[in-house]
């Protein structure tokens, strides 16, 4: 377990009593901050002129004067004031951890202004980019593996919990790898997950597709633990990047594109997201 603790902005921004994410924008943080200051960090993605996510809201709570200072303490000890290299490598790692996947989605554009906040925050002489990339390859599994536990340990359709699913079918042994182990679902999603955070290359990608494209496919997500399964995946995909969501979702817009999707990776530990389940 990595002794980095990476920013989880889904967790933050609740800590400011905001309920939902479409809240954000309509707080009295996000509207009274100087107008530079929301300019500034109001501009990396969603509406550009607007404080309208999770990131842009941790950025413009930590670094603007007004804010800082009168943030609940909860927020405070995610983001210590009086610790700035900490909070700069955790903003920092948020940012360059978005600017990967945008990389690799191709919007140069986006990529660009996460470059500009990245060095806004190392210009502050509290970390470097080598520090912050090394914080964030250090942090990412643990991020990902938290993610993943909370929302595949909920309680679905009819109490179905899918990480108790997997692990009844891990312990059944209905699915072996290539070298005849069983597979454990919840910790092939976190490899999977986390190797492309990692390393978001298009092979990469395609492990990550395979799984959703699998449950998607099989006829099991036309039943209470597919359901189940199709909203945990969406939600830890969304809440590690939308913007990779979106891009998972454009691939499935035609049944073909589901079902060819569903054949890749090769790899027969995949399977278990194939397998049809009837409480």
């Amino acid at each position: 377990m990595s002794d980095v603790s990476l920013l989880n902005v889904n967790r933050y921004f609740p800590l400011f009593s905001i309920k939902k994410r479409e809240e954000i924008v309509d707080t009295e943080y996000a509207w009274s901050a100087p107008t530079e200051d929301i300019s500034r960090f109001g501009g990396l993605c969603g509406d550009l002129d607007l404080i309208d996510t999770p990131l842009e809201f941790a950025l413009l709570s930590y670094y603007s004067r007004p804010i800082i200072n009168n943030r609940p303490v909860q927020a405070n000890a995610v983001l210590p004031a009086n610790n700035p290299k900490l909070a700069d490598l955790k903003l920092g790692a948020a940012v360059f951890q978005d600017m990967q996947i945008l990389r690799f989605l191709g919007n140069t554009a986006a990529v660009g202004r996460h470059e500009g906040m990245l060095k806004f925050i190392t210009d502050r002489g509290n970390a470097t980019r080598a520090e912050v990339e090394c914080f964030y390859r250090r942090g990412i599994s643990a991020l990902v593996s938290e993610i993943v536990d909370e929302e595949f340990n909920k309680s679905g359709q009819d109490g179905i919990i899918p990480a108790r699913v997997y692990a009844d079918w891990e312990r059944q042994g209905r699915v072996k790898d290539s070298s005849g182990k069983a597979v454990n679902g919840i910790a092939l999603i976190k490899e999977t997950l986390t190797n492309f955070f990692l390393n978001p290359t298009e092979t990469n990608y395609v492990r990550v597709r395979g799984i959703i494209a699998r449950i998607l496919a099989d006829e099991s997500v036309h039943n209470r633990f597919g359901a189940t399964v199709e909203t945990a995946w969406t939600n830890t995909i969304t809440s590690l990047s939308p913007e990779l969501q979106s891009r998972l979702m454009r691939d499935f817009n035609r049944a073909a594109d589901t079902y060819a999707a569903a054949r890749q990776p090769n790899d027969p530990a995949f399977r278990i997201f194939e397998i049809p389940y009837n409480r």
